[in-house]
């Protein structure tokens, strides 16, 4: 299991001398959700890991949350009691109201590529764009672009405000051990 797998990874590292915190964001399906027995599963990983909830970041897409929002609820609560953040995925392409944002306890908002990736020449994608950061920095949430494919895309986010990307121009796609070994040698460095 993919969650499995990072917790233990992590773990790994913590245990390394002069390892800095890594933060890790892992994404949570529907079917996991609604699943209570999930919940305690995923509870049991994270205490056997010994990893502090602030390095890990769960990811929940609209629908997901929305579809199930009584379990999504009592989930976040309960890895939000172990310092756990969560990001809504996607914003902007699902199902959820206002509403929902203001009940969920969310700590970013992930802005959807389908605002992104077009922000250079499509000024509504733009204002789009500039309100979800609005709107999250007045909730006191952090925002992430996803699809940030060029440096001009990049910069104009960070116009619009926008605090974190996602994307090619960020950096590729790299298996966790990759990180883990870039982690040490930059800490060995310094």
């Amino acid at each position: 299991c993919v969650v499995s797998h990072v917790l233990q990874q992590l773990r790994a590292a913590r245990s390394r001398a002069g390892f800095e915190p890594l933060h890790v964001s892992l994404n949570l399906s529907g079917p996991t959700i609604s699943d209570p027995s999930f919940h305690e599963w995923l509870l049991a990983e994270l205490d056997a890991a010994a990893v502090p909830g602030d390095w890990v970041t769960f990811e929940l897409t609209e629908a997901a949350a929305v579809n199930n929002l009584e379990l999504a609820q009592l989930l976040m609560n309960r890895l939000g009691e172990r310092g756990c953040r969560f990001a809504l995925d996607d914003f902007g392409t699902g199902v959820s109201s206002l509403a929902h944002l203001k009940e969920m306890h969310f700590s970013t908002l992930k802005i959807d590529g389908s605002f992104v990736r077009d922000i250079l020449h499509n000024e509504r994608s733009q204002s789009l764009v500039r309100a979800i950061s609005e709107l999250a920095n007045a909730m006191g949430m952090e925002t992430v672009a996803e699809y940030v494919e060029t440096p001009e895309i990049c910069m104009r986010l960070i116009e619009l405000q926008v605090q974190f990307g996602q994307g090619y121009a960020i950096g590729r796609p790299r298996p966790l051990e990759g990180i883990l070994d870039s982690s040490k040698e930059l800490a060995r460095a310094s």
